[in-house]
């Protein structure tokens, strides 16, 4: 799982073993402090880059993410 402050933008990989395997991803965020600020605006998502790392594990298949384009990108989002 990985975290991001939303307050000061530190960002984490989370370890989620220790966590009830049903709880909602929305949740676990309401248990996180950020170790930086303290703050308690915290945002949770799936760590990409170990998933990629398992897909190319499992498929053989090399996957590079991308950034997704911000606010100030000449790059359109997509869709």
């Amino acid at each position: 799982m990985s975290a991001h402050c939303h307050d000061c933008g530190h960002h984490a990989v989370v370890s989620t073993d220790r966590l009830p395997a049903d709880l909602p991803i929305p949740d676990i965020a309401l248990r996180l402090r950020c170790s930086t600020c303290q703050s308690k605006r915290i945002g949770v998502m799936m760590d990409m880059a170990a998933h990629y790392a398992r897909l190319t594990a499992e498929t053989g298949w090399k996957m590079d993410p991308k950034p997704w384009p911000g606010p100030d990108s000449k790059t359109p989002a997509p869709g």
